[in-house]
């Protein structure tokens, strides 16, 4: 009877550690996904930061042409802000564990040393993670 309930807790135990392992990937893999999508700002690559929102894969070509252009703006405005973004740090990650949505947090680095923190809400589709 002993071994029966060593062998239950071992199999609790490994099963309660097998799912925090895959969380812990998935919150990795998310925030990888924000943070990259923020990089191609500040590379200046507005068109694959417009790729990384949650919009149908067919938006009209004037509508996406707005969408870039705002990404841009947006990005020139930010180098105005001291010195300009320099990197991007994951700060931290939230799953929610009722719908294929995440809340990552990033640190924007600006070149004078001031950091920001973001929020960047999250959502899944077909696998991949899209800003929401």
């Amino acid at each position: 009877m002993r071994r029966l309930i060593y062998a239950v807790m071992l199999v609790s135990v490994l099963a309660a550690t097998g799912c925090g392992n895959d969380a812990e990937k998935e919150k990795k893999a998310v925030a990888l996904f924000a943070k990259g999508y923020y990089e191609r700002l500040i590379e200046g690559n507005y068109e694959g930061y417009v790729d990384a929102l949650n919009y149908p894969d067919s938006l009209p070509d004037g509508y996406r042409r707005q969408l870039v252009l705002n990404a841009k703006a947006f990005a020139e405005q930010q180098k105005g802000l001291n010195g300009g973004w320099v990197a991007v740090e994951i700060a931290g990650c939230r799953l929610d564990s009722l719908s294929p949505t995440a809340l990552v947090t990033l640190r924007m680095c600006y070149a004078d040393s001031t950091r920001e923190s973001v929020v960047v809400p999250m959502v899944e589709r077909g696998g991949r993670w899209y800003i929401r």
